[in-house]
């Protein structure tokens, strides 16, 4: 009698990875924050279709390489603000597991930067992440951090959660 072997092909490797991530960081260097005050504020996207970013094929060391260079933009933005600006405040979103739609803000009025906070968290239904921090799993930055659980609802009807890491200008939160 044979020995029969079971061999299961879901989990194919991601090829490319280091390359993809590569267009997408360098694709970063063409942000141009703080050219135009007048807004209320500015976001940045990835410039690039990311998506490899958000299969569980991945590996974490690519995500995490990630999500260290989207949080170090953000610093970067923070450490280059403009003196001539009254209010400017500054944080980059990490959106798991759809990194892919991580977002960098720049708020160049308070009261926008307030009701930024105030209508998502009132109308998102977000609720707050206190026990347990991204940046102590993955050792992404020492700016500031508060995450956030999102209840997403589609289109078509579905409902998922999101976490959103914020990461920056997020201390009176």
């Amino acid at each position: 009698m044979g020995v029969v072997m079971n061999y299961c092909d879901n989990r194919k490797k991601q090829h490319g990875c280091y390359k993809k991530l590569s267009i997408v960081l360098n694709s970063m260097e063409n942000f141009y924050p703080f050219e135009d005050y007048s807004y209320d504020y500015e976001s940045f996207l990835i410039p690039v279709e990311a998506s490899f970013l958000n299969k569980n094929t991945t590996p974490k060391k690519i995500k995490t390489a990630f999500m260290r260079a989207w949080v170090d933009k953000c610093k970067s933005f923070i450490e280059n603000k403009p003196d001539d600006v009254s209010f400017c405040k500054i944080f980059s979103v990490v959106t798991c597991p759809d990194l892919s739609s991580s977002q960098l803000y720049i708020f160049y009025k308070k009261e926008c930067y307030d009701n930024f906070w105030n209508d998502r968290i009132r109308d998102n239904g977000w609720c707050r992440i206190t026990a347990y921090s991204l940046n102590d799993v993955r050792k992404i930055s020492s700016l500031n951090e508060v995450g956030y659980f999102e209840n997403v609802e589609t289109e078509n009807g579905k409902k998922y959660k999101e976490l959103l890491w914020f990461f920056g200008d997020v201390e009176s939160i």
